[in-house]
C-alpha cells in the first residue's frame, strides 16, 4: 500500500483541490475525515484519490484504499491540516497526542415489547460469555443493501450501554453483508469467475479490509475502547459487488480486537443455484475451520450451512459437484470436531430457513456447544414473515445472548 502513494507530493494534492473546486464529481458522504485547506473543509479520501490521478495520471478505486485515520496520517505527512473526528490535526501534530473528549454513552433500554424475555435474561447473565447476537434489520441498511455506518454505530452504542463493564463476550457475530464494499477497478471488467477464485482472492480480501478498517477506524475513540473491553472478537459478513455486472462474492472475516486486524478470512463456498455463474466461491474449505482461544470453530457463509440440509441434500445430483462437495465438507467437519459454529446468512425472517439444518448439526457433530446465525431480521420482499422470538430460538444453542433493539 505504502508504494502507491510514494511519489504524491503536496503540489500534487493542491492541484487535486483544484480539480475538486471546478468539478466536485461523485463521492461518499465523509464521515470523520476532511482535509482543511485555505479555511475549507474537503473530503480527504476523495481528494487523496484524485492527487494520486494527477501524480500517476490513471484513477484508483476507493476500495483500494482506506479512509479515516490512514488517510489522515497520509496529509499530516506532507504538510497538510486535517480534521479527524471533530478534531483539527496540524502537520506537527499526531492523532495520539490529541486528547480528545471522552463522550459519555447514555444508558439506553432495548425498546421491542417483544424482547423482555431476553432484556430479562441478559440483565441477570452477567459474566463471561460465547457469543453476543446483534440483529440488525433493514433500518441500518439502503434500499441496496448498502449499510449506514453511522446507525450500526448506533447499535454498537446502544449494546455497550447495557453491557460494558457487565458482561464479556468471546465473540459479536452479525450476519451476512453487515458491511459491503465495491470490486476494486482492475477487476470489474472481464473478470472470469474461475479464475479470480484461483488468483484474486487477495484482491478482494484487500478492498473488503480497507471498509473494515474504515468502519470501526470511524467510530468514536470512546466506543471503540468500550468495544475492545466488552469483547475478544467481532465476525463481519462482508459482500463484494462488481458494479459492471451481477458478480459478488460474500466473504466473512475474522477481526480480532486486541490486535485491531482481521486475523481470519473465509467466504462461501455453496452457493445458491442462482449464483453458481456470478458468485466468487472460496473454495479453500481449510478456511473455515479455525482455532481461538483454545477453541475449535466453524465459519460459515450464508447458505453453506444448507450442507447440511436433508432436504437439499436429498434433491442434489448425487454425482454432481454439490452433492460431492456438501459431504466433502462434513467429512471435514467430524474429522475437525468443533466446539462453535458461527453462520453468516443475509436475512433471516422466519424460523423455518435455518431449523432443519440445525438441528442435522445437533445429530452429526454432538460435540458442538455452541452455534448461532447472525441475524438480519428482514424481508426484502415485503413484511416479515416470522415472530423474532422464534427466529432467534431457532438459530442458537448454548451461551448466545440477543441483542436487538426494534
Amino acid at each position: 500500500m505504502k508504494k502507491l502513494w510514494d511519489n504524491i507530493t503536496a503540489s500534487d494534492v493542491k492541484k487535486a483541490i483544484e480539480m475538486f473546486d471546478k468539478k466536485p464529481g461523485n463521492y461518499p458522504e465523509p464521515r470523520n475525515t476532511f482535509l482543511i485547506f485555505n479555511d475549507k473543509k474537503y473530503p480527504a479520501k476523495h481528494i487523496r484519490g484524485l492527487a494520486y490521478y494527477v501524480a500517476n495520471k490513471k484513477e484508483i478505486s476507493k476500495s483500494e484504499y482506506s479512509g479515516g485515520q490512514e488517510t489522515a496520517n497520509f496529509f499530516k505527512k506532507l504538510g497538510f491540516s486535517v480534521q479527524y473526528k471533530k478534531e483539527t490535526l496540524k502537520p506537527t501534530e499526531t492523532l495520539r497526542q490529541i486528547s480528545k473528549p471522552t463522550k459519555q454513552i447514555e444508558p439506553q433500554k432495548m425498546t421491542s415489547k417483544k424482547l423482555n424475555v431476553v432484556s430479562q435474561k441478559n440483565a441477570i447473565q452477567c459474566g463471561n460469555h460465547k457469543i453476543a447476537r446483534l440483529v440488525v434489520t433493514g433500518k441500518q441498511y439502503d434500499k441496496d443493501g448498502n449499510p449506514n455506518f453511522k446507525k450500526l454505530e448506533k447499535l454498537i452504542e446502544k449494546f455497550l450501554s447495557t453491557e460494558f463493564g457487565k458482561n464479556h463476550f468471546e465473540f459479536i457475530l452479525t450476519p451476512g453483508g453487515f458491511l459491503t464494499f465495491e470490486f476494486p477497478a482492475e477487476l470489474q471488467r472481464d473478470l472470469d469467475i474461475s479464475k479470480a477464485e484461483k488468483q484474486n482472492i487477495p484482491q478482494l480480501q484487500k478492498a473488503a479490509n480497507n471498509v473494515i478498517t474504515d468502519f470501526f477506524g470511524g467510530l468514536q475513540s470512546t466506543v471503540f475502547k468500550k468495544l475492545k473491553e466488552t469483547a475478544d472478537f467481532f465476525t463481519i459478513g462482508i459482500d463484494g459487488f462488481n458494479p459492471t455486472n451481477d458478480q459478488s462474492i460474500e466473504l466473512v472475516a475474522v477481526y480480532d480486537l486486541g490486535k485491531e486486524k482481521v486475523t481470519n478470512w473465509t467466504g462461501k463456498f455453496y452457493p445458491t443455484e442462482g449464483q453458481k455463474k456470478d458468485l466468487i466461491k472460496i473454495n479453500n474449505l481449510d478456511t473455515h475451520f479455525i482455532e481461538l482461544n483454545n477453541q475449535k470453530i466453524v465459519i460459515l457463509g450464508c447458505h453453506d450451512l444448507n450442507v447440511f440440509s436433508p432436504r437439499g441434500q436429498a434433491a442434489a445430483n448425487p454425482n454432481g459437484w454439490k452433492k460431492q462437495l456438501a459431504d466433502k465438507f462434513k467429512v471435514y467437519c467430524k474429522e475437525f470436531n468443533p466446539e462453535i459454529i458461527l453462520q453468516h446468512p443475509h436475512w433471516t425472517d422466519t424460523p423455518n430457513i435455518w431449523n432443519v439444518a440445525w438441528r442435522t448439526v445437533e445429530k452429526e457433530l454432538p460435540n458442538v456447544k455452541h452455534f448461532a446465525s447472525g441475524i438480519k431480521y428482514y424481508n426484502k420482499n415485503g413484511d416479515v414473515r416470522g415472530d423474532i422470538d422464534k427466529v432467534l430460538e431457532k438459530t442458537k444453542k448454548g451461551d448466545v445472548i440477543d441483542f436487538y433493539y426494534d
